[in-house]
């Protein structure tokens, strides 16, 4: 959809669709609940709402571990709008009954019901739903859903177990998947006729908004689940033999490993890239913009090589790197590069670490280097994956996976290295005199600058394509460890940034102070929280250097110890003053507004808590239907005069 002319600053809530609570909906927010979403929207003068992804994700709660690119999830159906329904009233009914009036989403619940309904549906409708021809023409137009189907109908047939387990068709062809489509063609539309009501109702939803002048903003990760559809079916797009994720960091010492195969860009472009842009295209017929998740894998993505779990031991691609040849250039034979390049173990180390057990390891994982007491990792246990599935003692397990991460140089490929994340912390670089570490020194300072051309070049190519397939505006989500020219390819291209307040800091000088709302990039979207992160109420508490954030909101003081309605709208005030065009507020921080409608325990409101598993994850929903919402007038009274400040400021995008 195209994202509409504007001449004023705008102002969004920002809400998953599993939150969203309404007098209609089973045990989940619905596809249908953002029409009457946008209604209350209109009456508070918002212009936007922004969803998470949406996308298939199995019984995976995680909306960022998608099964499709282009699939919907069927979790997100309401159920009597399917024409066919009236029969099932008494089931629907029930299973409502038994999940809405759970405090959070039961996922697992919540989809296997909506599941076994709908195949009751199908499976008594079967002629009439074969013979529907708008099903039939919506299937020929999305040629997307038959390996989709095929690839849903076998993962069941195999009790949803990986691809990578099925006995057959892990790697399937062209033919393949016809085969496998006329085989199981009874069950595989069955699939088909799911998403094609799952893509009507979402385009209802948005053709409402959109005549009430509300925009909808989608979220397109940037990666794809393994166990995918997309990887399956169309594996020359994808590398399975790196994963992608994060360096270490101060929260992280061992970076993060998402599990997600990086993309085969180069195969991409010589298909002009049209799995990214039928993705696009997917996309835009439901939203006017949206938030490109991880936009910094589009300059350059952390590689880990597949053996490995921690994200300590990858390396950015593209990126410069240093080649066999400069290292022979200050004198490093083979022999001083594979010192750098590969973990040794010392003998007497493993021994005072390990004890007894020192031997068994010695037996089991290692190489002995001649006659030295010095090791090589075997090819069998040069892993993390092997060694933490191992069968030896954990202590065994935590020493030898240090001592694997021990190296100085990361090979990409025979003839090129990266320097290792920490490598001035490794024992290769600390055995350097320092005529050679200053050598490493300036291969790095090289690589270093070279690497921001190649990022900044690489940036624009893939950028460019995206923003140009579709009328959708384009924001970037570009958390993190920021390369340099990233703003100013952000800005070249009219790609929205973002600033989250508690992370927009001035990094480098003396205490890290706030960046001042009021010198946001015009070109940026704002916000106090995100779905990672404590709310606003939460934060308040966390955050104890109150005036800090008052430098930060442009403000004298804080006059406000606890988070309440006052407090909230205060900090909402001098946000909406800031310079950025975009403002999104999470729901749960617009309910603060109102100690009636906010949750009483400000933990209950938070999204998700990365790096855990637990099943308060992905799982808030609001305690107020959205009809409730519209009929508490204090609340849309704060909100609508809080908009007033963003509405009095002009712009253009």
């Amino acid at each position: 959809m195209k994202f509409p002319p504007v001449d004023h600053k705008l102002t969004g809530v920002v809400v998953p669709v599993f939150s969203l609570r309404s007098e209609k909906s089973c045990g989940i927010g619905e596809f249908a609940d953002l029409a009457h979403l946008g209604e209350w929207c209109r009456q508070t003068n918002l212009d936007l709402i922004q969803i998470l992804p949406v996308n298939d994700t199995g019984y995976q709660e995680s909306p960022y571990s998608a099964l499709s690119a282009f699939a919907l999830h069927p979790i997100f159906m309401r159920l009597e709008d399917i024409p066919e329904s009236k029969d099932f009233a008494g089931d629907i009914a029930a299973l409502k009954k038994e999940l809405e009036p759970l405090k959070r989403v039961s996922f697992a619940s919540v989809l296997t019901g909506k599941l076994e309904i709908l195949r009751k549906i199908y499976d008594s409708n079967i002629k009439s739903i074969r013979a529907d021809k708008a099903v039939t023409g919506w299937m020929k137009e999305n040629p997307w859903v038959k390996n989709y189907a095929v690839f849903s109908t076998i993962r069941r047939n195999n009790l949803m177990a990986s691809w990578k387990d099925w006995k057959n068709f892990r790697n399937p062809s062209a033919k393949d998947l016809d085969k496998l489509w006329d085989k199981y063609e009874e069950d595989n539309y069955f699939h088909v006729w799911v998403q094609y009501h799952l893509e009507k109702q979402l385009k209802d939803s948005a053709a409402k908004l959109d005549s009430m002048g509300i925009s909808l903003k989608g979220d397109i990760p940037i990666l794809m689940n393994e166990d995918s559809c997309d990887v399956w079916a169309d594996r020359k797009f994808f590398d399975l033999s790196l994963s992608a994720g994060a360096p270490p960091d101060m929260f992280s010492t061992d970076g993060q490993n998402w599990g997600f195969p990086v993309y085969n860009w180069t195969n991409l472009k010589k298909d002009d890239y049209s799995w990214w842009r039928k993705r696009l295209k997917q996309a835009a017929k439901f939203y006017h913009a949206y938030r490109i998740d991880h936009v910094l894998g589009f300059f350059r993505i952390w590689n880990i090589p597949f053996h490995m779990v921690t994200g300590s031991m990858g390396y950015f691609n593209p990126s410069a790197y240093i080649s066999r040849k400069d290292l022979e250039d200050i004198g490093f034979d083979k022999g001083r590069i594979t010192w750098m390049s590969r973990p040794h173990v010392f003998e007497h180390e493993l021994r005072e670490k390990l004890g007894a057990e020192a031997e068994s390891v010695i037996n089991i994982c290692l190489d002995r280097i001649g006659n030295e007491n010095l090791f090589l990792f075997n090819d069998t246990y040069s892993s993390e994956k092997v060694i933490y599935r191992s069968d030896l003692s954990d202590k065994a397990k935590s020493v030898l996976g240090e001592m694997l991460k021990n190296v100085t140089l990361i090979p990409v490929d025979d003839d090129n290295f990266s320097l290792s994340w920490s490598f001035r912390e490794t024992r290769g670089y600390e055995s350097l005199n320092q005529w050679e570490k200053g050598k490493i020194e300036e291969l790095s300072a090289r690589c270093g600058a070279e690497a921001e051309k190649i990022w900044e070049e690489n940036a624009l190519n893939l950028l460019s394509f995206m923003k140009n397939t579709t009328d959708m505006l384009v924001c970037a989500e570009d958390l993190g460890a920021v390369p340099d020219c990233v703003p100013s390819v952000l800005q070249k291209l009219g790609i929205l940034g973002l600033k989250v307040v508690r992370w927009a800091r001035e990094w480098g000088q003396e205490g890290d102070p706030y960046t001042k709302v009021s010198q946001y990039p015009e070109l940026s979207v704002c916000t106090p929280a995100v779905h990672d992160s404590t709310t606003l109420r939460q934060w308040w508490f966390e955050e104890q250097d109150k005036a800090a954030l008052a430098a930060g909101l442009d403000v004298q003081e804080i006059p406000y110890d606890q988070p309440g309605e006052e407090a909230v709208k205060f900090f909402l005030e001098a946000l909406f003053r800031s310079r950025s065009a975009i403002c999104m507020i999470q729901i749960q921080d617009f309910f603060a507004l109102d100690s009636s409608i906010c949750d009483s325990d400000i933990h209950f409101e938070r999204i998700n808590i990365p790096g855990t598993v637990q099943d308060v994850n992905w799982s808030y929903r609001m305690t107020p239907t959205v009809e409730k919402l519209m009929k508490a007038e204090k609340l849309k009274e704060s909100i609508s005069s809080l908009v007033e400040i963003r509405k009095n400021q002009k712009i253009t995008l």
